[in-house]
């Protein structure tokens, strides 16, 4: 994803105008779409082989990134957060991911 932010930022420093600026910023988005899309067909497949936490994790491990984290409040609230009826229906909420993905339609 990074690369692919730089390779946008480059395209764009040498647009010559709205038009072409504009079209960047749409295969942009279409790539990273594409890369979420992969992404999440990864997870259900490791999903389906038994890793039943590969949804939750990525999810609730992004407040990692959060100014001001606290590490000791957060494993008892994540841990008390899991849901078992949510992450059943995990597989099923990435269907259309899992369709356009490696190895899908």
């Amino acid at each position: 994803m990074e690369a692919l932010t730089t390779a946008q930022r480059s395209r764009l420093q040498v647009a010559r105008d709205d038009a072409a600026r504009a079209l960047v910023a749409k295969e942009f988005a279409a790539a990273r779409a594409a890369i979420a899309d992969e992404t999440t067909a990864r997870l259900a497949e490791e999903y389906e082989n038994g890793a039943l936490l590969d949804f939750f994790m990525p999810i609730n491990c992004a407040i990692f990134r959060a100014p001001a984290f606290d590490i000791g409040n957060f494993v008892a609230e994540m841990v008390s957060g899991f849901d078992v009826a949510k992450e059943t229906k995990r597989l099923s909420d990435a269907g259309s991911a899992r369709a356009t993905g490696p190895g899908g339609a």
